[in-house]
Parts: structure tokens; C-alpha cells; sequence
């Protein structure tokens, strides 16, 4: 998944040449729900807004283009679904289609162990 936001940022990040070598690479994107300001395609979107759009809008979005891959003769289907463990509608999209997946995490490490103990930590301070 991408929005036009990340392909800019992707493509800079390597330059014109960034797709050479790639004939068969086609990008494909899911509109994230938040308006687009052509004015400022390379400013940080608010993140905030962001992960509520996301959770919000982004299911059907994810759903149709797989499908709209699915029956693209021209394309090989879709087989697996790599989906980051913060956005989880890709979870419930894989399950949904059958689609075998692999969810990662793209925090740090750091992030990744308050997050598992983030319950225990709290019922200390609520507990004294």
C-alpha cells in the first residue's frame, strides 16, 4: 500500500534511477482519507490525522485494489500480503480473501517491549 505522499518521498529517496532495472515494477496506491494539498506534497502529513484516517478508511480501499489485481490477466495475482502490525486493516483484508501474510513491526525494538508491557506498567501506577 502507498499513497502518491510515499511514492514521491520512495522515488526521491533514489533518485531518477530509482526504477531502472524494474520493467515489471508497477506502483500501485489506496487513498489514505486525508485531503490532498498539491501545494505541499512534500511536507509531513499531521500523523495523528493520519493513523485515524487510516483506521477509518482504508479497509475497502486495500480490499478493492486486491481484487482489482486478482482479475488483471496481465498481472500475477496477489499471493501474500506483507502488512505493518500498526496498520491492521491489511490483517483483516488478508484473512478475509484467504490471502496468506506476514505481519512485521517497524518500530524499534524499544517500542515494540512498551508496548507488550504496557499494560503491566500501568496497573503499577494506578495500583500505588
Amino acid at each position: 500500500m502507498g499513497r502518491i505522499f510515499r511514492a514521491v518521498e520512495w522515488v526521491w529517496g533514489g533518485g531518477s534511477n530509482s526504477l531502472r532495472g524494474l520493467p515489471s515494477f508497477r506502483f500501485e496506491s489506496i487513498p489514505n482519507g486525508l485531503p490532498v494539498d498539491p501545494s505541499h506534497v512534500d511536507a509531513t502529513q499531521d500523523i495523528p490525522s493520519l493513523c485515524k484516517s487510516t483506521t477509518t478508511t482504508c479497509l475497502p480501499h486495500l480490499r478493492n485494489l486486491i481484487m482489482k489485481l486478482n482479475d488483471d490477466s496481465q498481472v500475477p495475482g496477489v499471493s501474500w500480503l506483507v502488512c505493518d502490525a500498526v496498520m491492521s486493516f491489511g490483517v483483516d483484508v488478508a484473512e478475509e480473501l484467504r490471502i496468506p501474510m506476514a505481519v512485521f513491526w517497524t518500530a524499534s525494538a524499544s517500542s515494540f517491549a512498551c508496548c507488550l508491557l504496557a499494560c503491566n506498567i500501568l496497573s503499577s501506577f494506578i495500583e500505588a
